[in-house]
């Protein structure tokens, strides 16, 4: 796969696939576009894909430095220990939206596999296989506490997730497309005999580092007869922008708790809480499989398939702020016949939606009906 860093060189061998097409504000396959898109992504060191339409090639951008623009904002007043200040200043971070980590190298071929067999439509697109969104819909740099402003148009941008806030229109994720390229039988367990409680297991992800401003910390600090939730890590060697305190470290103060496996353990319970963490949670989609009625934390964050499945018909939803946690569940006990009907009908469209054919078919229509 080639590498792109430079922007001179990525312009030169982009440039004969721009065109005049018209797309849907604010995408365009025009050499302005493809001049703002090289900058944009350029100046942020954000690594990405870019996908040539007429030739199927992958261009991969790969950065190892920290963006200078956003340099400044990782020395801003923080709470951090004066080891994690020094280990900041002489370390190359990645910066993803709230996110700051080292930077790393992906090799996973998952998905030019997946796009080997595809008759992809002419364009440049691209693509953001990561866990972060790329561009806010008022075109400022997608971090927290940095304004600068781009002038659209750009090319398409795809992202695993979707975002209220982004432009970046959400195609199946990593975890859609393997189940989809590798299908396994998931044995179900009769609803009878699932435990009538609320589950949820994951790692110590998403903006925020209180329980203020983190959701799965929050949810991790609630404690009742009709839930069993918790987090499998407390802390993370990543670095978060808090909307409230800055720059800080991510160390819960909760119980750790032992992984529950999605098909083995938690398809046990009636009730599986799906909480989103630095992007939508990927596992979305497949939880359906469990045969258990799933309960949505509300975030900004979009699936792809939010406009197929609907609240009270495929899942039920939870409050942002888990206001309304524990009478959504006390629901659930007292109307056990409907949580099953409504479960079993998100089985089947879950399975439908994770097909191969479908998940080729819905990718292909994103990139054809720009």
């Amino acid at each position: 796969m080639k590498k792109l860093r430079a922007y001179s060189d990525a312009l030169e061998y982009l440039k004969p696939y721009a065109s005049e097409k018209e797309l849907q504000y604010p995408f365009s396959f025009s050499i302005q576009a493809l001049e703002t898109t090289l900058r944009y992504i350029i100046d942020l060191s954000y690594n990405c894909y870019i996908l040539i339409g007429d030739t199927r090639e992958l261009l991969k951008f790969e950065f190892a430095t920290t963006s200078p623009l956003l340099k400044k904002h990782l020395t801003q007043k923080n709470s951090l220990s004066s080891s994690k200040r020094k280990t900041l200043k002489h370390k190359q971070w990645r910066i993803m939206q709230c996110v700051v980590k080292p930077f790393g190298v992906s090799e996973d071929d998952l998905f030019p596999r997946f796009l080997k067999s595809l008759s992809v439509p002419s364009g440049l697109f691209v693509l953001s296989l990561s866990d972060s969104n790329l561009l806010r819909k008022d075109f400022g740099e997608p971090y927290f506490g940095v304004s600068t402003r781009y002038t659209p148009p750009f090319l398409p941008m795809f992202a695993y997730s979707g975002h209220q806030d982004y432009w970046d229109i959400p195609i199946p994720t990593y975890d859609d497309i393997h189940f989809a390229m590798n299908p396994f039988e998931v044995k179900q367990i009769p609803w009878s005999e699932k435990q009538s409680k609320a589950v949820f297991r994951g790692g110590i992800t998403g903006c925020g580092v209180t329980p203020e401003t983190n959701q799965r910390i929050h949810l991790a600090t609630k404690r009742n007869d009709l839930l069993d939730v918790g987090l499998v890590e407390t802390s993370s060697k990543h670095l978060r922008f808090d909307p409230r305190h800055g720059l800080s470290e991510l160390k819960a103060h909760v119980h750790k708790v032992p992984k529950l496996p999605m098909f083995t353990e938690q398809i046990k319970y009636k009730y599986i809480l799906h909480v989103d963490g630095n992007v939508f949670a990927y596992r979305w989609l497949s939880s359906f499989l469990t045969g258990s009625l799933i309960l949505r934390v509300k975030s900004r964050y979009v699936h792809w398939t939010d406009t197929f499945f609907k609240d009270g018909k495929h899942y039920i939803s939870i409050a942002a702020d888990l206001s309304d946690l524990n009478e959504k569940v006390n629901w659930c006990l007292h109307n056990d016949a409907a949580c099953k009907r409504i479960a079993e009908r998100s089985r089947k469209l879950a399975q439908m939606y994770l097909e191969k054919s479908f998940i080729e078919s819905y990718f292909l229509r994103s990139l054809q009906r720009l």
